[in-house]
């Protein structure tokens, strides 16, 4: 994650994404949560789709079932 290599041989658009991924690596998947942790996911959600990702069964179950998060996740 903190190749700075990998950060400079990517498009603007691939770089969106990746940023995404390790801003809810990070915020969301880590031993904190943020506040708004929503929009993190539908942004990396979103960036993926921009760049042409599939998207993994995991992240798409994360994506459609907030609602079933409980607060202390």
């Amino acid at each position: 994650m903190k190749s700075e290599e990998f950060i400079q041989k990517v498009n603007e658009e691939e770089k969106a994404a990746w940023r995404s991924f390790v801003a809810v690596t990070k915020h969301f998947l880590g031993n904190h949560k943020v506040q708004d942790y929503q929009a993190l996911v539908k942004e990396l959600v979103d960036n993926f789709h921009k760049i042409g990702s599939c998207m993994y069964l995991q992240t798409h179950m994360l994506d459609t079932h907030f609602e079933s998060f409980k607060d202390n996740i």
